[in-house]
C-alpha cells in the first residue's frame, strides 16, 4: 500500500483551524443519509454521507469512514445509520473503492484522501475519534490505512475477514505501532469465521483492545444490532482511553446489555460463549464498573469441564472446514474435465448431499449445521469462480456442467440461473436457457435492461418465451 497523500494527513492532529466555508457547512442536510456527494477535494471521487440530526459545525464529532468491496456506499450507511444517530457520529463512505490487486488499492487510497480531505475541512472532525470500518477484503484494507496513519486512529471495525497479511507478518509489523481499538465481526455461517475468530485470539498478545461479535447469517456486513453494538464498544473504548466523557448511564446500559449476553449463553449451555462474554466484560469495565460478581463467574466457568468439551468440539469442527477448503484446488481438475460426469463427479467429491443432510438437519447441534453451511458456501465460489473462467473462456458445455453443480449446491439460489442461462444458450440448448431465463425472472435475480442488452442470449432472442420473460424481469 502506498502512503496515503499530505491530503489525508492535513492537519489531522491540529484539526480545529479555520474552515473556509462555515455558511456551507451549516446548511448540509442532517439525520438523512446524503446518497452520493462529490468530493471537494477531488472531483473524480463521490461518498454517502450521514450526519446525526444534533450535528453543528461549532462542536467537533466522532467520523466512521466505511469501506465496501463492491462499492456499495449505502449498505454498510443504512446499517450504521441508527447507531451513529444515537451517539453522535458521522458517517462517510466511499463508492469508488473496491478488492483488487495494487492498483485497485492505490484507487481506494485516493478515495480514502478525499474522504478525510473533506472531512476536516467541512464536517468538524474529533481530531482523536477517527474510526474505520470495512467488509471482507475491506477489512483487510482498513488494517493497512490505520496502520499507514498510526496514532491518528482510534479504531478500526472489520467484518467478515482478518489480517492483510499472514497472522506472523502483520502482527509483526504491528510491534510498536500506536494501538488502536478493534471491533470484529462474525456471521455464524460465514467462510471467513475461522480466520475472524483467530484474530482475535492473536489480538490478546498485543495491547490492542479488542472484542469480536458473531451473528447470525453469513458473509456479509453486521445487522444493525451488532452493527450498533460496535459503535457502543467504540464509544466505551474512547470514555476508557479519556477522549469522549464519562456518562455513568451509558456505562451502566452497556455493562447491562453485556452482562445479559453473558447470561443468556450461560443459561442456554453454551457455556465457553459465556466465559467469553464475561471475559468481555472484565476488560471492557475494569475501572468503570463493579466486575466483581463478573470475576467470581468467570472462575467458576474456566474449571468447567462443559467448556473443555465446547472448545474441543469447536476445534474439531474447524478442522474439519479447514480440510474441507484445503482439498478445493483439486476441484478444478474434475470441473474442467468431461462435462457430460461433471455434475455426478462433483457432488460426490464435494459430498454435497451429505452436507446439506447436516446444514439442514433439526436434531443437529447448531455449530455442525453452521459448519456444514460454510463448508458448502465456500464450495459454492469456488464453483462459480470456475463456471465464470469457463464463460470468459467460452468453454460453454464445461461452463453448463459447473453451473449445474452451482445449482446442486444452492438450488434456492436464483442467481446462479442467468449465467446458467447464457451457457446454455450458447450451447444451443434453448429449453434449458429459457428454463434457467424463468429461474433468474421469477428470483428477481437479473434486471430487463440487461436482459435486453446481452448478446450471450441472441440465440433465444426469437423466442416468443423470451419477450415475455423480459416483460417479467424487473425494471431497475
Amino acid at each position: 500500500m502506498k502512503t496515503l497523500s499530505a491530503a489525508a494527513l492535513l492537519s489531522i492532529a491540529t484539526l480545529a483551524g479555520a474552515r473556509a466555508a462555515r455558511a456551507q457547512d451549516d446548511a448540509l442536510p442532517r439525520g438523512t443519509v446524503v446518497e452520493r456527494v462529490q468530493s471537494a477535494s477531488d472531483t473524480s471521487r463521490h461518498y454517502a454521507l450521514y450526519l446525526p440530526s444534533r450535528w453543528n459545525s461549532g462542536e467537533q464529532w466522532p467520523l466512521l469512514v466505511l469501506i465496501d468491496p463492491g462499492g456499495r456506499a449505502l449498505v454498510p450507511v443504512e446499517r450504521f445509520r441508527a447507531a451513529a444517530e444515537r451517539r453522535g457520529w458521522i458517517l462517510m463512505s466511499g463508492y469508488e473503492v473496491g478488492n483488487g490487486d495494487a492498483a485497485a488499492m492505490a484507487r481506494n487510497d485516493v478515495t480514502v484522501d478525499a474522504i478525510l480531505a473533506d472531512a476536516q475541512q467541512r464536517l468538524s472532525l474529533d481530531p482523536r475519534r477517527l474510526y474505520f470500518g470495512g467488509f471482507s477484503g475491506m477489512a483487510r484494507y482498513a488494517w493497512l490505512v490505520a496502520r499507514t496513519l498510526d496514532s491518528n486512529v482510534a479504531g478500526v471495525i472489520g467484518a467478515g475477514a482478518g489480517f492483510p497479511q499472514t497472522p506472523v507478518l502483520w502482527m509483526a509489523s504491528l510491534r510498536g505501532a500506536h494501538p488502536f481499538a478493534f471491533f470484529a465481526t462474525t456471521g455464524s455461517t460465514d467462510f471467513n469465521l475461522d480466520e475472524v475468530t483467530a484474530v482475535d485470539s492473536a489480538l490478546d498478545a498485543t495491547p490492542f483492545p479488542h472484542r469480536l461479535a458473531r451473528f447470525s447469517g453469513g458473509h456479509q456486513w453486521p445487522p444493525e444490532d451488532v452493527a450498533a453494538q460496535a459503535l457502543d464498544w467504540l464509544q466505551l473504548q474512547a470514555i476508557q482511553g479519556g477522549a469522549a466523557p464519562r456518562d455513568t448511564a451509558f456505562v451502566d446500559s452497556l455493562f447491562r446489555a453485556g452482562l445479559a449476553r453473558a447470561e443468556a449463553a450461560d443459561a442456554a449451555g453454551r457455556k465457553g460463549e459465556a466465559l467469553r462474554e464475561y471475559r468481555a466484560l472484565l476488560a471492557d469495565f475494569q475501572g468503570l464498573h463493579d466486575v466483581a460478581a463478573v470475576q467470581a463467574r468467570m472462575a467458576a466457568l474456566a474449571s468447567d469441564p462443559a467448556v473443555a468439551r465446547e472448545r474441543a468440539r469447536h476445534r474439531a469442527l474447524a478442522q474439519q472446514y479447514q480440510q474441507y477448503r484445503d482439498a478445493l484446488p483439486s476441484l478444478r481438475a474434475v470441473l474442467g474435465s468431461d462435462p457430460a460426469t461433471v455434475p455426478s463427479r462433483a457432488a460426490a467429491s464435494l459430498r454435497i448431499a451429505e452436507l446439506r443432510r447436516q446444514e439442514q438437519d433439526s436434531t443437529a447441534d447448531r455449530d455442525a449445521s453452521h459448519t456444514a453451511t460454510r463448508m458448502l458456501n465456500i464450495a459454492m465460489i469456488e464453483v462459480s469462480d470456475q463456471a465464470g473462467a469457463f464463460i470468459q473462456a467460452q468453454r460453454w458445455a464445461s461452463a453448463v456442467a459447473a453451473l449445474r453443480v452451482a445449482r446442486q449446491l444452492r438450488p434456492e439460489n436464483a442467481f446462479v440461473c442467468y449465467p446458467l442461462a447464457r451457457a446454455l444458450a450458447q450451447a444451443h440448448d434453448a429449453p434449458g436457457a429459457l428454463e434457467a431465463l424463468a429461474c433468474a425472472v421469477e428470483g428477481k435475480a437479473v434486471r430487463r435492461t440487461t436482459l435486453e442488452g446481452d448478446r450471450l442470449l441472441d440465440p433465444i432472442r426469437t423466442d416468443p418465451r423470451f419477450a415475455d420473460l423480459v416483460s417479467r424481469a424487473v425494471a431497475s
